[in-house]
């Protein structure tokens, strides 16, 4: 393994943690649009 292949990998990694996240959190926006939807 070459150092540059390492970097590259932790690189995807962060980034696959980071789309994550982001699809995480808009499943809860659109989950809390929801009730707020039906409580309103």
């Amino acid at each position: 393994m070459k150092l540059e292949n390492i970097k590259a990998i932790r690189i995807c990694k962060i980034l696959q943690l980071v789309l994550y996240f982001i699809g995480m959190y808009y499943l809860a926006i659109k989950k809390l649009k929801l009730a707020v939807f039906f409580l309103l």
